[in-house]
């Protein structure tokens, strides 16, 4: 499928553009940017769908709109116009043939409430993300900063804001709360802003210091300052979204902020310091919306910075521990689990069912660190073994895996999905687990998606070979079927299938829920067309055991038809 992106001239929005295109890279898509799309560009038929994404401002939204109209009216090609407001729109523009047809994805419930409002119809709500690689490298990067920062502010906390200087961010407000703590304070605390100066005066204040201007480093080194300072401070009053709160919460630095919609949408109130607005008031703007501004007195502000310095400097487990859950928490807006609704929109892969378990299991939070570290499994402690080289390098010769895509379903940490690339395969790694995907980037191992087995994000016959070892027996008896189904429908040549034939006394795991003999699984996937090759599956259990006989691994072997 060729899909065309118009992006609306916004340094944001471009960001999140550019995370789409790669979520959608991954399910086969071939994206292109593109200044306009004209009317010949639609009628010679140049793409197969069109991704728009711009500011909902009526007269600004009009051409974005009014080619979308014409598309879904004319053509059978796909469309999708995502938007962001900070308001209400004016209603006597909103109103406009172009704008008051079209259908949008808003980026928070806070930008579906202000569009409807005015009429709007919007289909769908899909926040914005975060690449949690480029996070990772940003980590890396800071770590050597933060020591640097430390030194120079010595025995002091560091707060960052990060933004333009314009009226919805409120940094009058933001130095009025300075202007207190350097009252009460002036030895505990420093600012350090990364921002515009078109009013220099403004940060000529006690403890303030411009690091940096807005807009001239690349996103990876804010995101490192980020992860080098102690807290970061967002004043903000109006938002569409919120991106720097999210992209705090994913380095893993608490976030002083006012708690309003849409950033109560996705902050972690427990783990931020955050306080209450006063009123709302609704300002009159030059871009076509009633801006609404959630006011808050800067004592308030004020008094939550200092509420932060208490924690950092007097519960250092505590501000530890706001660390760590907000870097879990944000691992929830992963760019390609976030933006996997946008494949869902184009046809790219199905929905997923919400309901594919009993209401009460969290699949995700299931199989946390105490399945993996505590004693809820039978691993006691899963680290990384040399015996995934043996396996993959096994694997590779065996099933002549070099060169081609591999699929690990259940994947864990990723630790064979790391050792089968450097046997020169094309391998990927899927699991549910929030905290396996936390552990794979800690370990920078790449290519592991947070995905569910029940429900592959990927084209039939996607893989040469998939790999699901200790997976079926996870798996209750009732969603049995519909894995096999998967595994079945994603592969090109072979399965193998590593499980308990038995459950004994020494099996302390109790997710194993659906534990059978070979003979059953054989029969199981020869009933969806597959063929169990003994051959191959007695080829690889003699290699193993004769190259490394303290280790006599083996699997189950399927040919798919």
């Amino acid at each position: 499928m060729k899909v065309w992106f118009q992006v609306f001239r916004a340094t944001s929005l471009w960001v999140q553009a550019q995370l789409i295109k790669r979520c959608l890279e991954q399910y086969g898509a071939r994206c292109r940017f593109v200044k306009s799309v004209t009317v010949y560009d639609i009628i010679r038929g140049s793409a197969d769908a069109y991704i728009f994404v711009a500011v909902a401002n009526p007269t600004w939204l009009l051409e974005y709109a009014s080619t979308y109209d014409l598309i879904k009216r004319r053509t059978h090609c796909k469309a999708l116009l995502y938007t962001t407001i900070e308001g209400i729109p004016y209603p006597h523009l909103a109103q406009q043939y172009g704008v008051k047809y079209a259908e949008y994805i808003a980026n928070s419930h806070f930008t579906k409430k202000c569009l409807e409002s005015v009429g709007w119809k919007v289909i769908d709500v899909i926040h914005h993300a975060y690449d949690p690689d480029e996070v990772q490298k940003a980590v890396e990067k800071g770590r050597r900063l933060r020591q640097k920062v430390k030194r120079d502010f010595r025995d002091r906390v560091v707060f960052l804001y990060v933004g333009r200087d314009d009226h919805r961010k409120q940094l009058d407000r933001l130095m009025k709360a300075v202007d207190i703590l350097n009252q009460k304070c002036p030895n505990d605390f420093v600012l350090l802003c990364w921002t515009e100066l078109r009013r220099p005066a403004l940060f000529k204040r006690a403890n303030v210091k411009v690091c940096g201007i807005f807009g001239s480093r690349p996103h990876v080194d804010v995101l490192a300052l980020m992860y080098a300072c102690d807290y970061h401070v967002f004043p903000t009053v109006c938002e569409g979204f919120g991106v720097p709160l999210l992209e705090a919460q994913a380095v893993g630095r608490p976030t002083v902020h006012c708690w309003f919609p849409p950033l109560s949408e996705f902050s972690l109130k427990e783990a931020n310091v955050t306080f209450n607005y006063d009123h709302v008031e609704y300002w009159k703007t030059t871009a076509e919306q009633y801006f609404q501004m959630h006011m808050y007195d800067p004592k308030e502000l004020a008094d939550a910075m200092i509420r932060a310095i208490d924690i950092y400097k007097n519960y250092p487990s505590e501000y530890e521990d706001r660390c760590e859950k907000l870097k879990e928490h944000a691992l929830k807006w992963d760019y390609r689990q976030v933006y996997r609704k946008f494949a869902v929109h184009l046809g790219l892969v199905k929905p997923v069912e919400v309901t594919i378990m009993p209401k009460h299991v969290n699949k995700r939070q299931l199989f946390g660190k105490q399945y993996f570290e505590g004693e809820l499994s039978n691993y006691k402690g899963y680290t990384y073994a040399k015996e995934w080289s043996y396996v993959a390098k096994e694997l590779t010769e065996v099933f002549q895996l070099k060169g081609k895509r591999v699929l690990d379903v259940g994947c864990a940490y990723g630790y064979l999905v790391n050792e089968l690339k450097k046997q020169g395969v094309i391998a990927v790694g899927i699991d549910i687990s929030d905290y396996a995907m936390k552990k794979a980037r800690e370990a920078q191992i790449s290519d592991i998606l947070h995905a569910d087995a029940l429900h592959l994000p990927f084209k039939d016959k996607s893989f040469y070979c998939v790999i699901a070892f200790e997976l079926v027996e996870h798996i209750p008896r009732e969603f049995e079927a519909q894995l096999l189904r998967e595994l079945v429908r994603v592969a090109q040549k072979y399965i193998l299938v590593r499980t308990p034939y038995w459950k004994d006394s020494d099996d302390k795991d109790k997710t194993h829920v659906n534990v059978h003999s070979a003979s059953y699984w054989i029969k199981a996937f020869e009933e969806l067309g597959c063929r169990f090759n003994i051959d191959l599956y007695m080829k690889y259990h003699f290699i193993a055991v004769y190259k490394h006989p303290k280790f006599a691994d083996d699997c189950l072997v399927f040919e798919v038809s």
